[in-house]
């Protein structure tokens, strides 16, 4: 059915008309009223994707997704759904023009003159039926009209989505016939699809969202949060930060053999990135230890780690310590009666305080005998109160997460990452892959970061610490990143972080080279053939790839020179993790009892035409 109205504004790079507000409808209006723009010549291109977004007259902000002008098109036409009436008086509407840059990022953001329009209110009356309802009937109604509601603010989102598909279709269909470079075509057609590929992940998320929610809360922890069960089925919104810290344990990962390491009672030798401390008979006690030579100064919360395994059932225990020159030792773990070949992930914080740090990784027995292994892997060592100041410094799980990763000298946390949120039982996901622009480091209390902006509707990164990590900036900067994807939030489910990147790239005769040479390709996961006469994704065996000595560039048999592939890969540089907050909205229909802090499921029932809650303990 059309519309019954259209509104139309002439749109230009600094001019709009008409400029006097123009009546849109009325409050609760559905698709009546099509507001079209006529955009001017200084805002047409083929580079260009567009968004049109509103401020209403109770502040709330909407936008829709992207939009591709169709070929000789400069037109941009809106249906007015219940999302964009919700509330009477006047609005505030924008075309925003967006060029994007070859990592599909946004390199140009242009928002026009606001056009205004206003909807008239409307009083909505209450009949003698419904205003009898009491109690349980009258939340029943509440909860169907809410359901009502969202459902047909989806079918209007879902027909902006099908509508912006099919003009990204045919834009590169236009620009496939006028472009005689090869290469330049390719780019287009990669352009258009990364645009459809983002559209058809909000498209499924919007999907999923369950719109009978309570007001949001927030978590937070460091490469992973965990959520509650009282948590809604629906949208949730990361914000990511950066942690700089600095390993005081040099070739913790064996890279360069034994070198910094010295033995006690034992023989060493390193392979494959592992140290093996071999008894030698001398002593029951043999170790492995490194003198840093640092002076740690007065009580400073220090945090060690390491895997560590044995070839025999015989160990009394295998401890990780630390002395000082006055010869005090702090513990950090011990692991009693430990299991042949298992390794063992040995963490703990002391607070130290002396000169001439050393760690020691040690087994234990009861007797001395030569031969006995124990292998050592990826250790590590931070001064968490110089790092967090004293009194901030995170707890030892949370620093498990931290620091997940090798990492050698000081480091930062890495911009390009997954963020995943997954359901309690692991059967349900969804992913958000984010490419900031370089480190996301801390300095003190300041902290870079990577948020959504709800008022410009882009990812944005929030430099507050200088290149050097050791000043803070005057004025943080702020720059637009690429993200795709969108999360939903699970009941009991977990958002964690991996470092995982979503990549794009057209096949030649030297294979797909990434395109942020900080993070070198580790080991691939994923790859994706797009036949773009169809649209259809084709597996390609990341198996069968061969991934260059510089791990900047892959090669593959099932793919040709000018074919387009999405791929994704977990990177190999090396860092902290971020700091995950984690917004979510609280379910209307699960709560946690505030005596036993369980939680319990509320139902309505009814029998004999008479209302009941029916509770039940949420599993």
């Amino acid at each position: 059915m059309p519309a019954v109205r259209t509104v139309r504004f002439t749109m230009g790079a600094d001019s709009v008309a008409p400029r006097e507000r123009q009546y849109a409808g009325v409050q609760g209006d559905h698709c009546g009223t099509v507001i079209v723009f006529s955009l001017g010549d200084d805002l047409v291109s083929p580079e260009y994707i567009y968004r049109v977004e509103m401020t209403d007259s109770l502040n709330r902000y909407i936008t829709t997704g992207n939009i591709v002008l169709p070929p000789d098109s400069a037109e941009i036409s809106l249906p007015l759904t219940r999302e964009w009436t919700r509330s009477d008086g006047l609005c505030e509407i924008r075309v925003v023009v967006s060029k994007l840059n070859s990592e599909f990022g946004e390199e140009l953001v242009f928002h026009t003159p606001p056009a205004h329009i206003y909807f008239d209110g409307r009083v909505e009356g209450v009949s003698a039926e419904r205003e009898e309802g009491r109690g349980l009937t009258a939340l029943i109604e509440s909860v169907k009209d809410v359901s009502e509601r969202a459902r047909e603010a989806l079918e209007g989102f879902s027909g902006m989505v099908a509508a912006a598909l099919n003009e990204a279709k045919g834009y590169t269909d236009a620009a496939a016939e006028g472009k005689a470079d090869k290469s330049e075509l390719i780019k287009t057609r990669a352009r258009a699809a990364e645009i459809g590929k983002s559209l058809s992940d909000c498209s499924r998320a919007l999907a999923a969202v369950d719109y009978n929610q309570q007001p949001g809360r927030e978590c937070e922890g460091y490469g992973e949060v965990s959520l509650p069960k009282d948590a809604a089925s629906g949208m949730a919104l990361v914000r990511i930060s950066g942690t700089t810290a600095e390993n005081i344990i040099r070739n913790g990962d064996f890279a360069d053999g034994i070198a910094r390491w010295s033995p006690s009672s034992a023989f060493l030798e390193v392979s494959d990135n592992t140290l093996s401390v071999i008894s030698n008979g001398v002593s029951p006690v043999n170790r492995a230890y490194q003198m840093t030579g640092l002076d740690i100064g007065e009580n400073q919360k220090i945090y060690a780690a390491c895997r560590v395994r044995l070839n025999n059932s015989e160990a009394q225990r295998m401890q990780v310590y630390c002395s000082v020159k006055s010869g005090a030792l702090y513990y950090f773990k011990t692991q009693y009666a430990p299991a042949a070949g298992q390794w063992y992930f040995m963490s703990g914080i002391q607070q130290v305080s002396g000169e001439q740090f050393r760690l020691y990784i040690a087994q234990s027995y009861n007797d001395p005998a030569e031969g006995r292994v124990m292998e050592i892997r990826d250790v590590i060592a931070v001064n968490l109160t110089g790092v967090f100041g004293a009194g901030s410094e995170p707890e030892v799980g949370q620093c498990d997460r931290l620091f997940a990763d090798y990492f050698e000298g000081a480091a930062s946390t890495g911009s390009a990452v997954r963020i995943v949120s997954e359901s309690e039982d692991g059967l349900e996901r969804s992913e958000l892959y984010i490419r900031g622009r370089g480190a996301l480091r801390s300095f003190q209390s300041a902290r870079d970061e990577i948020a959504y902006n709800r008022q410009s509707g882009q990812w944005e990164q929030i430099k507050r610490v200088g290149e050097d990590g050791r000043t803070v900036l005057s004025e943080p900067v702020i720059s637009p990143v690429w993200a795709s994807g969108a999360l939903l939030s699970y009941p009991g489910g977990r958002i964690y972080a991996e470092p995982v990147v979503r990549a794009a790239g057209v096949y030649s005769d030297g294979g797909i080279a990434v395109a942020d040479t900080d993070y070198p390709i580790g080991s691939l996961e994923g790859i994706v053939r797009i036949d773009f006469a169809t649209g259809l994704e084709i597996s390609v065996d990341e198996s069968q790839a061969e991934i260059a000595a510089d791990r900047l560039s892959f090669c593959h048999p099932g793919l040709s020179a000018g074919d387009m592939a999405f791929f994704t890969y977990r990177h190999s540089a090396a860092g902290t993790r971020p700091l995950i907050s984690a917004r979510y909205n609280e379910s209307r229909y699960t709560v946690r009892d505030s005596v036993t802090g369980g939680y319990y499921r509320w139902r309505v029932a009814i029998a004999g035409g008479a209302p009941s809650i029916v509770v039940e303990q949420a599993e």
